[in-house]
């Protein structure tokens, strides 16, 4: 079983990565962020950026275990089955996952971007100036996440591209190398 976490700052590409890879492999793919907007619209919350990302906060700092426990739920996601997920912004979380996944190791990708592809793709969304580059969440997938990955790709390149480097990654580590 391969299990790809996908990490990276807002508009690097995480999504459509995950939806690329899966209609790859046909795995199962899901989405932290999809997960949030879920648990928002259950508590009649706005779906604002700023409240998502206070709920996601909240939901993290209470337990990463049981955050990422209900993604893993709602997902149907079970041990005999390949999974992708997108939206990996925390080390905690990435420790949490890590925990409850093994003796599975998941292969950990951090998506970069440069700053004008990335201030395209956030207009394109109507979300410029909505994000913080300097917020504790996005500094931690530099700092913390990016240190750990298995696999630095750039978000600005094709997904075909990005897609044969994750699984190229996954074959290495299956053949031990």
């Amino acid at each position: 079983m391969s299990i790809v976490l996908l990490a990276g700052p807002p508009g690097s590409g995480k999504t459509s990565l995950a939806g690329a890879l899966a209609s790859k492999t046909g795995w199962i793919a899901g989405s932290f962020g999809n997960f949030i907007r879920a648990r928002a619209e259950q508590l009649g919350q706005p779906l604002t950026r700023a409240n998502l990302q206070r709920l996601g906060q909240e939901l993290v700092e209470s337990s990463p275990t049981d955050f990422c426990e209900s993604v893993l739920r709602s997902l149907r996601w079970t041990s005999n089955s390949s999974l992708i997920l997108e939206g990996l912004r925390h080390a905690a979380v990435y420790d949490a996952l890590r925990a409850i996944l093994s003796p599975m190791k998941p292969c950990l990708v951090v998506l970069t971007i440069d700053s004008t592809t990335q201030c395209d793709r956030l207009a394109q969304r109507g979300e410029l100036g909505m994000i913080d580059a300097n917020s504790a969440t996005e500094r931690d997938i530099e700092a913390a996440l990016k240190p750990r990955a298995d696999l630095v790709l750039d978000g600005s390149s094709t997904l075909d591209v990005n897609v044969a480097k994750i699984l190229g990654t996954l074959e290495q580590t299956k053949q031990g190398r």
